[in-house]
């Protein structure tokens, strides 16, 4: 299969088994490491201005500066880049990538889903004194996505 100008193979197959040349693995790894550098950037922003600023220090903003570090710590995940090699070293990194990509991305759904709760409660019930105890925010933020990350 041709892609691109249709001038370089960017899939090699053989016995049916179909994996990907170098070119297109490095080409995949600068994409992923670029978008991630863009993100991490907006996430550090969000986060910089979050503790810069005591007016921003709010509940509704508090859930977004959660959000946001969730989002930091998937981030940081995916700008790790191993080789193929299978040396126990690059192995170790491998296991620390799928770590923090999987707990990152579970975390962002979990905060995502009480950032919708506070609104509901907010916009549908028309409560804007409710808050959500923080012990409680934080240990469905990051605590229940810490022990799925381990199974």
């Amino acid at each position: 299969m041709r892609i691109l100008n249709g001038n370089q193979d960017f899939f090699n197959q053989s016995n049916n088994n179909t994996t990907l040349s170098p070119d297109l693995k490095s080409l995949i790894t600068i994409i992923s490491i670029s978008t991630s550098s863009f993100s991490l950037l907006g996430c550090s922003f969000v986060i910089f201005m979050y503790i810069a600023f005591q007016i921003l220090q709010q509940f509704s903003f508090k859930l977004v500066f959660y959000l946001s570090f969730s989002l930091l710590i998937a981030n940081i995940g995916n700008l790790i880049v191993t080789s193929d090699s299978s040396s126990s070293i690059n192995q170790n990194y491998c296991d620390l990538q799928g770590f923090l990509i999987n707990f990152g991305g579970l975390s962002t759904v979990f905060w995502s889903i009480i950032c919708c709760y506070y609104m509901k409660n907010l916009f549908i019930n028309i409560d804007a004194s409710y808050k959500i105890k923080d012990s409680l925010i934080i240990s469905l933020g990051f605590g229940l996505p810490f022990i799925l990350s381990f199974m």
